[in-house]
């Protein structure tokens, strides 16, 4: 089994020794990389199961295409979205 954990920086040099004293137990930090990319997909699943729920609205693929064009600064080229599909949603 995995388990993450969210521990306060000023003892987690303590539970990662106390951690890894036991043998069926193997413990290592995250990244900084690591922690961004886990929070983003846990962010991004709690978004999923909203719409799903219909607590939230889902954004257009087109506007969300866009968005993230403007974020890279590399727009996508003039083309229309009408015709892809998402097969899993």
């Amino acid at each position: 089994m995995k388990v993450l954990l969210d521990i306060k920086d000023d003892i987690a040099a303590f539970i990662l020794k106390l951690l890894q004293k036991f043998k069926f137990v193997k413990a290592k930090p995250l990244t900084p990389q690591s922690t961004e990319v886990l929070e983003g997909i846990k962010e991004a699943v709690d978004e999923v199961n909203q719409v799903k729920a219909g607590k939230k609205k889902a954004q257009p693929l087109s506007e969300f295409l866009d968005e993230v064009s403007v974020q890279h600064h590399n727009p996508l080229p003039e083309r229309s979205l009408k015709s892809f599909k998402i097969p899993f949603l």
